[in-house]
């Protein structure tokens, strides 16, 4: 039998404000940068133009239930959780979604979804190390570091199913940690599998790990078995109203995005795992895979440290930053299954990602929250003092190095899509 579950505090009005104050800065954030995405990275024409993710595609199912939802295979209810939450946005705020996914409406409504994500996310993020029992002004200092990373910057700026499937990584923590032995553990439990499963598959690791290292591994995978008929249920349900859709217990195709040679092997992966996901990386035009003529934007090729002092400050605070971490994830002084769960979903997702994708940045709103949980955890162990000092000073280096990157990424963006835009050949 593992360990009984550690009390986690009860979260006071002063938590719920702080939550709030920093939901709102993350929210009023991404608002603004995402008004800053050049509408032509939502376009068809530009297929996998923004670090080879399916933004365009992703847009298009929100806004249409016509459009190809074939991507459910890895995403299990996507579609059916958020097209109905972007088209009651739009009627909210009075949108017409008539004129097409590019018109300024429809842009208008993906803009406040990303804003309402990431508001969401940073407050779930708080909760979670508050549950934790990292001090209210500790996890007010990481959550700084949150919604200055790179991959909170990058990621919730448009419309991806990334910033959901961060939620559902939290959630799924959150309800597994909360979640008692007694009267509505086992619900709980199960509405994290789903929560964790329902936006990629690959998340359900989270919701596992959390609900192993909790309870008998009988009542895991009792807990597992519904909540994987649960959302099988709603698989089916979703492909009666999008027929395009996928049914995840069959996937299709996914052997084609390992061990890729555009990935550059476990070095350049390693670098965009450890670095980039916090430090933002350089980006680069690149040749789209399979489409010849299309330029799209890659940062796997990216080094460290390549644009100045700020940037090689920055990265050799954060790599101090993942020492403490891993350091908190073998202390005593943190909870067997605090620290038992959070290693286990991060080696997952290491191990996942260095053989699953060409463009390992794509995926860092996955684990980069968990990055930086296992930093907050460092502040309940003698590093303390370190840690805060290394956060608040890295927290300073983000902002002067991680919105100049963003910025000239946009101009790089803007050119990627004039040239594709005239079929002209790339140049750096």
């Amino acid at each position: 039998m593992n360990a009984a579950p550690a009390p986690s505090p009860s979260l006071s009005r002063r938590d719920a404000l702080l939550g709030l104050l920093l939901a709102a800065a993350a929210a009023v954030l991404i608002w603004f940068q995402a008004g800053r995405i050049p509408v032509g990275t939502l376009a068809a024409g530009n297929p996998d133009i923004y670090y080879s993710s399916d933004t365009s595609r992703v847009h298009a199912n929100m806004h249409s239930r016509d459009s190809n939802h074939w991507r459910t295979n890895v995403h299990p209810l996507f579609s059916i959780l958020l097209h109905p939450l972007y088209q009651a946005t739009a009627k909210v705020v009075g949108a017409d979604l008539g004129a097409g996914p590019l018109s300024p409406d429809a842009v208008r409504v993906a803009r406040i979804l990303s804003a309402a994500a990431a508001g969401l996310a940073a407050a779930l993020f708080f909760i979670l190390l508050r549950t934790w029992k990292v001090g209210p002004a500790e996890a007010l200092l990481v959550g700084a570091l949150f919604c200055g990373s790179a991959f909170f910057l990058y990621w919730f700026s448009l419309p991806e199913t990334y910033p959901w499937g961060a939620i559902s990584i939290l959630a799924a923590l959150i309800l597994t940690s909360l979640a008692a032995e007694g009267r509505g553990g086992t619900v709980r439990h199960v509405a994290a599998h789903v929560a964790s499963l329902a936006i990629t598959t690959t998340n359900w690791m989270a919701a596992l790990a959390g609900t192993f290292f909790r309870g008998r591994w009988t009542a895991t995978f009792r807990i597992a078995c519904i909540a994987f008929v649960a959302t099988a249920a709603g698989a089916l349900l979703q492909k009666l109203v999008f027929p395009s859709s996928r049914l995840f217990m069959w996937p299709a195709n996914e052997k084609s995005y390992v061990m890729q040679a555009e990935s550059g092997g476990p070095v350049r992966v390693w670098t965009s795992i450890f670095v980039h996901t916090l430090v933002a990386p350089e980006s680069a035009f690149a040749p789209h895979a399979r489409i010849k003529g299309v330029t799209v934007l890659s940062a796997q090729k990216s080094v460290p440290g390549h644009r100045g002092a700020v940037e090689i400050a920055a990265t050799a605070v954060w790599l101090l930053l993942v020492a403490g971490g891993v350091y908190a994830l073998f202390s005593p002084a943190i909870e067997r299954e605090i620290r038992c769960t959070l290693g286990l979903i991060l080696a997952g997702q290491i191990g996942l990602h260095t053989v699953y994708g060409a463009e390992t940045f794509l995926y860092g709103a996955h684990y980069g929250p968990l990055f930086l949980a296992a930093v907050a955890l460092g502040t309940r162990t003698r590093l303390r003092p370190w840690i805060l000092g290394l956060g608040a000073a890295l927290a300073v280096l983000l902002v002067l190095h991680n919105f100049k990157a963003f910025d000239d990424m946009l101009r790089l963006l803007a050119k990627a899509i004039d040239l594709n835009a005239a079929q002209l050949p790339p140049k750096n």
